[in-house]
């Protein structure tokens, strides 16, 4: 069975590279949810990649501006309704704006913004997660055990609640895929994504996918099931949308412990 990837808000953007940068998030979202192939989502990539890597930042807007479009973007995040990738897009420019001398004592690194970002990225409880099944779906034996298994297994590892149903809809999308593919179709999924993960991380893909699978070797060590079918098919997790969610968690976990 497949799940429904989550849906994408996009910020209109004036410059055509903002433009390509929303055109892009919204096929990785599409991708997620099974919505596009891969020769579709590829070609879309190479066209608008080198557009994003030279996309210049948005002006800051005035603080109070700024300020008011946090807690929007916040809520949006919360809801489901903002990529995480969108998210810190945004928050890498408004950010600083909300928090500028000029603005008023309601926001300010050091304090609100800090404790919205911790909420935002604090760690759920298993039962927490709100992962998506067809109606009329049997959640009972297997099923259920897997279930029961990656909400222990992400609430272990500290995944907001945000965060789960994405993951959880990745693999889920991914097991309905490749279940009886072709190993060298697996191989060519597998080297796409860790194509695309260089193209987006950049001089920092090396230590970001070492830190990405070093949580994961942690969560399968951990608990069994999850070690199994990281065993039986690794290819479950190869997916852009899963390895920046839990890069994300680990920036953040990173930076509390600086």
């Amino acid at each position: 069975m497949a799940l429904p990837g989550t849906a994408q808000v996009s910020t209109p953007a004036p410059s055509p590279a903002p433009t390509a940068a929303a055109e892009l998030q919204a096929a990785r979202d599409a991708r997620i949810a099974g919505r596009m192939n891969e020769r579709d989502y590829f070609a879309i990539v190479e066209r608008l990649g080198p557009q994003t890597e030279v996309a210049p930042q948005a002006p800051a807007p005035p603080a109070a501006e700024a300020q008011a479009r946090v807690q929007a973007l916040r809520q949006q995040r919360i809801e489901g309704k903002v990529s995480d990738f969108e998210f810190h897009r945004q928050m890498a420019t408004l950010g600083p704006a909300a928090a500028s001398e000029t603005a008023p004592a309601t926001l300010t690194m050091s304090d609100e913004f800090e404790r919205q970002r911790d909420e935002i990225m604090a760690g759920a409880r298993p039962q927490d997660y709100q992962f998506a099944y067809p109606p009329g779906a049997d959640v009972k034996g297997e099923v259920l055990e897997f279930d029961s298994a990656i909400r222990s297994a992400m609430s272990d590892a500290g995944i907001p609640k945000h965060l789960g149903a994405p993951i959880f809809a990745a693999v889920d999308s991914l097991a309905g895929k490749f279940a009886n593919a072709s190993p060298q179709a697996v191989e060519a999924h597998v080297g796409s994504v860790s194509y695309e993960l260089r193209q987006a991380w950049g001089s920092e893909h090396a230590v970001r996918a070492q830190a990405v699978a070093d949580l994961i070797a942690q969560m399968a060590e951990k608990h069994p099931r999850i070690g199994q079918l990281v065993d039986a098919a690794p290819w479950l997790l190869a997916d852009v949308g899963i390895a920046q969610a839990l890069w994300n968690v680990i920036e953040h976990r990173t930076r509390k412990r600086a």
